[in-house]
């Protein structure tokens, strides 16, 4: 649908509680109408809000719920586990269900009317113009990065990541190539096994996932497709999204529990597809709960309403600011400066420590700072600055076509942000831009066009 009617949409769902309609339907209606939107901009618009969005939504609305409605006081495991909703489903959405909607609305308020046809005309610009000799360069440096990382002083460990990830451009390269070789083939694929198998080896797919949904929402624009077929790809991949979230779950138990004394492709391979014939038994509702322990961050912003303000008041910000204010300053200059990351926020806004990596969110941050009138604007602040992002990238792309392929690299660590913190989002927008801005300026060929047509004019 159009901006201008999804957008008026969304402000129809923030007023709706007023006539007396439950939160809990309203938010289930509303991730509904995120999907369908993701489903009509697939291959044909940027959808990297529209991820940010449903995401988000999975995260504070659909986990929530169904751990108020199923995994609650009367549920065995969500007790043994500690996992039960800290404070009261009306407590919760009165301030849970306002802000996504606004932080959702913050994003897309600004977005290109014709970001469509932006999009095909960078495409086809960015197929005519690319060298294809920068991707095995790129391929060469991207993986002895990753082995080295475990070798890296700690102040280079970012650079480090970036090199790695470089490897997904190098990617963009090969698959947009106009004619491809039997190395550019294999390379493809060659890259894209290693990758899972990197995940598998580690049990995390963080890179795998997040970078993965980054990469496919974007090969795929300007290809036309039916409704119905993409809503069962976007099906499709969100069923083996759980299904390997769930057979994660399950190894890790198992290596825990020393059934298992470690990860081999093989054996993870034949569990992950042993759940996947068994579909209907992964979704039954008693074996989601493992799901929402890591779906459910409305249960990490419950502990801060909780915590904030019956035993900590809110500190106006004073906390954040410093996190927000240290994004633009380099540690090289601020030895001291804050660190992105769960441990301190779960500590100082849920009073509560953690050894694993989970975070309050942005949403949680802000509600610590500023309660919930003043979270709620934060929030929607907070997503305008990321759609003018995401604006300013496309904007300077259709102007540098050869830009578009470093957009997975740019968006990655946004598209979860929502799981993390805002220092984490920030920064690396900001930190990856500056790279960016560095590796131009080092190596200008990557965005010197091979051929330049005279006569093609992009839209803006």
């Amino acid at each position: 649908m159009s901006k201008r009617k999804y957008t008026s949409i969304i402000l129809l769902f923030v007023i709706a509680p007023i006539f007396g309609l439950s939160y809990q339907n309203l938010a289930l209606y509303f991730t509904l109408l995120v999907f369908l939107q993701t489903i009509l901009l697939f291959s044909k618009k940027f959808i990297i809000l529209d991820i940010i969005s449903l995401y988000s939504c999975i995260l504070y609305f659909v986990g929530p719920i169904l751990s108020y409605t199923y995994f609650n006081s009367t549920f065995r495991q969500a007790v043994i586990f500690d996992f039960v909703m800290p404070v009261k489903s009306a407590v919760y959405f009165q301030y849970a269900y306002p802000v996504i909607l606004l932080f959702i609305l913050g994003m897309n308020l600004n977005r290109f009317r014709n970001e469509k046809e932006i999009g095909k005309n960078i495409i086809r610009s960015f197929k005519e113009q690319l060298d294809p000799k920068w991707a095995y360069p790129m391929i060469l440096i991207s993986i002895p990065s990753f082995y080295a990382r475990n070798y890296m002083p700690s102040f280079l460990n970012y650079i480090d990541m970036l090199l790695f990830l470089m490897i997904f451009p190098a990617l963009f390269i090969l698959i947009f190539k106009k004619k491809k070789s039997h190395l550019d083939y294999a390379l493809v694929t060659a890259i894209t096994l290693w990758i899972l198998y990197t995940g598998i080896k580690a049990t995390m797919f963080t890179i795998v996932f997040y970078m993965g949904v980054t990469v496919v929402s974007v090969i795929f624009i300007g290809k036309e497709y039916k409704f119905k077929n993409k809503a069962i790809m976007i099906s499709v991949a969100l069923i083996i999204t759980m299904t390997l979230q769930f057979t994660k779950s399950n190894f890790r138990s198992l290596l825990k529990s020393k059934v298992e004394s470690e990860v081999t492709v093989t054996r993870f391979s034949d569990v992950f597809i042993n759940n996947l014939l068994n579909i209907k038994e992964v979704l039954n509702i008693k074996n989601i709960f493992p799901l929402t322990l890591r779906f459910n961050n409305g249960f990490y912003l419950g502990l801060v309403m909780k915590n904030i303000p019956k035993r900590q008041a809110f500190d106006n910000g004073a906390v954040l600011g410093t996190k927000i204010l240290s994004t633009l300053v380099p540690r090289l200059f601020w030895p001291s400066k804050p660190e992105a990351g769960g441990i301190a926020n779960m500590k100082y806004y849920a009073n509560l420590r953690v050894r694993h990596t989970v975070n309050v969110g942005p949403i949680g941050e802000a509600y610590g700072s500023f309660g919930v009138v003043g979270g709620i604007a934060f929030m929607f602040l907070f997503g305008l600055t990321i759609g003018f992002v995401h604006n300013k990238f496309i904007e300077i792309a259709s102007h540098k076509p050869l830009l578009f392929m470093w957009m997975p690299l740019l968006f990655y660590e946004t598209i979860y942000c929502m799981e993390n913190d805002t220092m984490q989002a920030l920064n690396s927008l900001v930190k990856i831009t500056v790279f960016l801005y560095v590796l131009f300026k080092l190596v200008p060929g990557l965005l010197r066009p091979k051929v330049v047509n005279p006569g093609f004019q992009i839209a803006s």
